[in-house]
């Protein structure tokens, strides 16, 4: 395999690998702030969320990769297929993330682009993408190189 596949082939290897973790991350760091922040929350008191952060984590880390690794493979491919001609930037990977996240929105629930159902996952899941796609982003831009 020549140097340029195997390049585009380990951004989507490294956006599945950590894409997920860092959506996991960021939601976990998101329950702490809150629960800390306003400890009238689903948790009583801090030393409840102390004592549940590892379940919590570890639940987090599950959820986020069995619903994250197929949007962290489109946004791959997406920053993959933009590398081939390229050098990708922190904008372009923030819009692969988005549009991966609406595309399995769109795929997983059509109800809510047809109206019928519930919108909190449009809010919920382009941001957390974003997100996720903007740790992967910083943590090996270095390597982003184009092929």
């Amino acid at each position: 395999m020549t140097a340029a596949p195997l390049r585009l082939l380990l951004v989507v290897i490294a956006a599945v690998a950590l894409g997920p973790l860092c959506a996991a991350v960021a939601m976990w760091l998101l329950m702490l702030i809150t629960t800390v922040a306003d400890p009238s929350g689903w948790l009583p008191s801090l030393k409840d969320a102390i004592v549940s952060t590892p379940k919590l984590f570890s639940i987090f880390v599950i959820a986020a990769y069995r619903i994250g690794s197929g949007i962290a493979l489109v946004a791959g491919l997406l920053i993959a297929l933009w590398m081939a001609w390229r050098p990708p930037n922190l904008l372009v990977v923030l819009a692969a993330s988005v549009a991966a996240s609406l595309l399995w929105l769109a795929i997983k629930e059509p109800a809510v682009f047809l109206g019928s159902g519930p919108r909190e996952d449009l809010l919920v899941m382009p941001p957390i993408a974003a997100t996720a796609g903007a740790a992967c982003w910083m943590l090996l831009r270095r390597y982003a190189r184009p092929t």
